[in-house]
């Protein structure tokens, strides 16, 4: 018998263009009062190991944290917006990711929403 357990996020791709405002909920589908909800975009590199070996995809620093306005706590909605100035930092030539984590009052975080962040120019 085979058994495996997944504690994997929702995956949610964006399809953004770079300098224009992107505004959306998200529904956590309960009550989020005392949660820490946090939302980045991060850029991906590649890492290439310089003794040999196989080169992997990593997470590098965040490129800008949204702005999270919890609209309604018992009901578990919260807007996420990223602003002109913030996607504007973004470039049609690299490749972008982006997550949603919430953290209770226990501290423990867990990432319920990520994916990649498509970037196009106008």
């Amino acid at each position: 018998m085979s058994l495996s357990l997944q504690q994997l996020p929702a995956q949610c791709d964006i399809y953004l263009v770079a300098g224009d405002r992107l505004s959306f909920a998200v529904n956590f589908g309960r009550d989020i009062s005392g949660y820490a909800i946090l939302v980045g975009v991060y850029k991906q590199e590649l890492s290439v190991p310089t003794t040999g070996g196989q080169a992997k995809l990593t997470k590098g620093d965040d490129v800008f944290t949204p702005i999270v306005q919890i609209t309604d706590s018992i009901n578990g909605v919260a807007t996420v917006v990223f602003t002109e100035s913030q996607t504007a930092l973004l470039n049609a030539t690299d490749t972008y990711h982006w997550y949603v984590h919430w953290v209770p009052t226990s501290g423990d975080r867990r990432t319920l929403v990520s994916g990649s962040a498509y970037v196009t120019v106008r």
